[in-house]
């Protein structure tokens, strides 16, 4: 068919293939289809690492901290974390992450609770986790704040953690 990319007399540009319109891009954002609503443009995308600070934690210096990625797309934020050690990383019940990006309380209108996606490799002969083992980890929005609140573990090699929130950012 024949495409077209069309300036638009209010502004933006239209995108066709043929009679079919594919998307618009206009100050409020890329619009896919023919849809018009503006909270439905795409407005906002960034990648980037974000920078943990680790409180209650053991042997998690800047060399164990592997991966600490973000993508935000419009109000939504994905998280990774990887942590990989000598098998000595550890943490208390008590333990968290603050540092998360498009956080605190001047992005989250109220207290939020989202659970965490966490994998934990144990390390060698001296690993370790107490009783209250089986916990949970989630995340506080408001208190920009990673909750381990899984017991406390010792000896461990290696962490992986995914997390994904709204922002008003």
């Amino acid at each position: 068919g024949n495409s077209s990319v069309r300036t638009r007399s209010g502004g933006g540009v239209l995108f066709r293939n043929g009679g079919t319109t594919i998307g618009t891009f206009d100050p409020d954002g890329l619009k896919f289809g023919t849809d018009t609503a503006e909270v439905n443009a795409l407005d906002d995308y960034e990648e980037g690492t974000w920078t943990p600070a680790f409180n209650s934690f053991t042997n998690v210096g800047s060399s164990e901290v592997r991966q600490k990625l973000y993508t935000k797309i419009g109000n939504t934020v994905h998280l990774w974390l990887e942590l990989f050690g000598d098998n000595d990383i550890g943490w208390t019940d008590n333990a968290y992450i603050a540092g998360t990006p498009f956080s605190g309380s001047s992005y989250f209108p109220t207290s939020l609770y989202i659970p965490v996606v966490i994998d934990v490799m144990y390390g060698g002969p001296n690993y370790s986790m107490d009783q209250t083992a089986a916990g949970r980890a989630y995340y506080y929005g408001w208190g920009d704040k990673i909750y381990f609140k899984m017991g406390t573990f010792s000896n461990v090699r290696h962490v992986w953690l995914q997390l994904t929130y709204r922002t008003t950012a």
